[in-house]
């Protein structure tokens, strides 16, 4: 987990490295995440 060292306007962003078994199942845990109320954004981010 990586987080910004600044905080704005009371957000923080957070940066997870996560294992999943194939595409379904990355759709599955960002939609999931989406839908909780504290989080503003969730995305994938390729290297």
């Amino acid at each position: 987990i990586e987080m910004d060292n600044e905080a704005q306007d009371d957000n923080t962003e957070l940066r997870l490295l996560l294992a999943v078994r194939d595409r379904q199942h990355l759709a599955d845990v960002l939609r999931t995440v989406k839908r909780s109320p504290p989080v503003l954004r969730a995305a994938r981010v390729k290297p």
